[in-house]
């Protein structure tokens, strides 16, 4: 969908592990939390949909996982 994504692993980072209290953060640019969850999604282009503004959380066609 051409949005830019950069993956950081937090892993071994402790203070953000805390703070973040899910294994799975999608931080926007603004440093906002877009959606976070402890397991993958089965349906990650519908996270990236509601994250961009194009879709609802809580269409029932979707595993969003917990959507902040």
């Amino acid at each position: 969908c051409g949005l830019p994504l950069q993956i950081i692993d937090i892993a071994h980072e402790p203070k953000a592990k805390r703070f973040y209290d899910h294994m799975l953060v999608l931080v926007r640019p603004d440093d906002r939390i877009a959606w976070r969850s402890q397991t993958v999604p089965t349906d990650i282009a519908a996270i990236l949909a509601i994250v961009r503004g194009a879709a609802i959380a809580g269409e029932p066609s979707s595993n969003f996982g917990s959507v902040q």
